[in-house]
């Protein structure tokens, strides 16, 4: 899809939730930080920075520290690798020599947001039934 079209694609206004940031509290070896399916939610919506992806991350409760915002760029460029995303350039208004990178999601990347969706939608499941059966039986 030609890079002009791509923001006159016309999308639904989605409002990203508010989420804890529980990744520190997290008893697992290894916690899932979800990004990949945020940023493809971010980029469903409309063509994005990186900068402004990071930005709609914090505002959903995602805070990154400076130093994690090369694991938030290596993830783009994976997410690029794979399809998911596609990177192209776009003048500047203020500078016009600067050339700023928008993402905009491919088709490959709407299949795999709904992957997502299907995969947390039975992950949530999956969790309401352990605190349930949880509850269930602290209480006796």
């Amino acid at each position: 899809m030609p890079y002009n079209t791509m923001f006159t694609k016309e999308k639904k206004d989605i409002r990203l939730p508010k989420i804890k940031f529980w990744c520190e509290n997290y008893p697992g070896t290894r916690c899932p930080t979800f990004m990949e399916p945020f940023i493809l939610l971010c980029l469903y919506q409309k063509p994005l920075c990186g900068y402004e992806i990071i930005h709609i991350l914090k505002d959903c409760g995602i805070n990154y520290k400076v130093e994690e915002y090369g694991f938030f760029y290596k993830t783009l460029n994976i997410m690029k690798e794979k399809g998911f995303i596609l990177p192209a350039c776009s003048l500047d208004n203020k500078t016009e020599n600067v050339c700023k990178i928008m993402y905009f999601i491919s088709d490959k990347g709407e299949s795999k947001l709904k992957e997502w969706v299907f995969s947390l939608n039975v992950m949530k499941n999956d969790l309401d039934t352990f605190l349930n059966y949880y509850d269930d039986f602290y209480k006796k």
